[in-house]
């Protein structure tokens, strides 16, 4: 496929490069098992998903859905990108980043 560039110094990167450290992070903040990040490139799109297994618990702590907001108002500074959130599959959690490839 074609290489993925982003310039290091553009704002592109710094807003993707927020999009995806928030992702991760709130990973790591509520979960309570395994958690897989796969970057996938297809027909000039990227896909960045995050999936965790969460307990009530670590949702009970803080379920103001602050963290996500934040992550899709970033995406959307990227042309192109959009965020989804499945919290339907309890107790795993996956969150979708596309952005297109410039």
């Amino acid at each position: 496929g074609k290489p993925i560039y982003f310039n290091m110094s553009g704002v592109r990167f710094n807003f993707f490069f927020a999009v995806i450290s928030e992702i991760v992070y709130n990973a790591f903040k509520y979960s309570d098992g395994i958690i897989q990040l796969e970057w996938q490139t297809t027909e000039g799109q990227s896909i960045v998903s995050c999936s965790n297994t969460f307990s009530e618990t670590s949702r009970e702590r803080s379920n103001t859905q602050k963290g996500l907001g934040f992550i899709d108002n970033l995406s959307k500074l990227i042309d192109g990108a959009k965020i989804t959130i499945d919290d339907t599959n309890h107790p795993n959690f996956l969150v979708k980043f596309y952005t297109t490839i410039p």
